[in-house]
């Protein structure tokens, strides 16, 4: 959910440590590409269920996604669990953590705009947002209606 809703790396995700979380302020602090760090907004249905995530874990801090040995979740791990899922769901084989970023960044890209969704995602440059934001439809049609050449009558 967090990769799908927030467009997080992998690598982020990976790293986000119990305190970086606070669900009563529904917040979720990252450490960035290059030692930055941001605040970003979890959604209430995110909060609702981290929070039943944390019950389970029984845990005030450490690593927030762990692995079966009570260590932090791997590389591995992760495409392990992408791997089954794509079985389970016969979706075919390039389900990937890549993906949920790509499908963040066109919602994102679709309701807010380029410059929310160049926030979100992380990036320092808009190129770089682009690349995962994929063309707006809506904005699209809307822009060729008014554009001036769509508008000249037939002769």
């Amino acid at each position: 959910m967090l990769l799908g809703t927030m467009g997080l790396r992998t690598t982020i995700l990976r790293m986000i440590q119990i305190t970086d979380v606070d669900i009563r302020c529904g917040l979720l602090w990252v450490r960035e590409k290059g030692r930055r760090q941001r605040n970003m907004i979890l959604a209430q249905p995110l909060c609702e269920i981290i929070e039943k995530y944390l019950k389970l874990l029984q845990r005030k801090q450490g690593p927030l996604l762990i692995s079966l040995r009570g260590k932090r979740i791997s590389q591995r791990a992760l495409q392990d669990i992408f791997r089954k899922a794509a079985d389970a769901t016969g979706i075919n084989k390039t389900l990937h953590a890549r993906l949920f970023r790509h499908t963040a960044a066109t919602h994102l890209n679709r309701v807010s705009g380029i410059e929310i969704t160049q926030h979100i995602l992380g990036h320092s440059h808009r190129a770089n947002t682009l690349k995962y934001a994929h063309l707006n439809p809506d904005q699209y049609a809307v822009y060729m209606k008014q554009h001036p050449f769509i508008q000249m009558e037939a002769p």
